[in-house]
Formats: C-alpha cells, sequence, structure tokens
C-alpha cells in the first residue's frame, strides 16, 4: 500500500506540472499524460520484470485467482472476497471459487471432526470418546 501511495503521489505530482494536458480519467495506472493505458501493458511490464529478475512468469490474472484462492483457504468469507475482486455481487465471486470455497469447508469440517474425535471407544459403552 505504500508503494501505491507513493506512486499516486508522483503521479498527483506529474498531473500538477503537465496542467491542462493532463487528463483526468481518476485511474492510478495511466499513460504519461493521464489517458487510459493498454490494456495489455502491465501484462508486458510484469513479463519483462520477470525475464529481468530471473522469476517464473506467471500472467496477471493466474495472480488474481491465487490471490482469491489464497484468501478463502485463509477463511476470509465470500462477501470479503467478492469486494477484494471487485465482483458486482457475491454470486460472481462463489460461482468461479465453487471449488475453493469447497476445498475449504472441506478442511473445516475435518478441523472440527480432529477435534471432537467421535470414534467409539471400549469403555464407553457406544458413548462417544471425549477428547
Amino acid at each position: 500500500m505504500d508503494m501505491l501511495r507513493e506512486y499516486k503521489n508522483e503521479q498527483d505530482t506529474e498531473r500538477e506540472r503537465l496542467g491542462t494536458k493532463w487528463v483526468d480519467y481518476d485511474r492510478l495506472f495511466v499513460k504519461w499524460n493521464g489517458e487510459p493505458m493498454n490494456n495489455n501493458t502491465p501484462y508486458f511490464w510484469l513479463r519483462e520484470f520477470c525475464e529481468e529478475n530471473n522469476f517464473r512468469f506467471c500472467d496477471i490474472h493466474s495472480l488474481r485467482h491465487f490471490y482469491a484462492s489464497a484468501l478463502i483457504n485463509k477463511g476470509v468469507d465470500a462477501a470479503a472476497v467478492s469486494g477484494a475482486l471487485g465482483h458486482s455481487t457475491i454470486t460472481t465471486t462463489t460461482s468461479i471459487y465453487c471449488h475453493v470455497f469447497g476445498q475449504a469447508q472441506a478442511r473445516a469440517g475435518e478441523a472440527i471432526a480432529s477435534v471432537l474425535d467421535f470414534h467409539k471407544s471400549d469403555d464407553t459403552k457406544g458413548q462417544p470418546k471425549a477428547v
């Protein structure tokens, strides 16, 4: 977030310097004059950065899916994930990531089952074994 704020401050300085040449589209990532950049520009920037730093390249869309999956796997609720991704409805998020939510719920079920070990014990005459 600090880097984004710094970038925004630099952009504000550039906006003041350019005066009427600046075109305000109320976006953070823009061309030199404030106009929207080509949709492929961030892709090419990231690819170049990965090549220069010897990182494995993953396109931005893959990073977005990783981000969403990581949030879900850490137990973040669907509404918060939806908001973080900018989806207009929660159903968009739950439809796209239903398999990840399902896996997270299965792990939650396994976790509670391990805490409430319901295996029968010989000395309890069929009653669940207390933990």
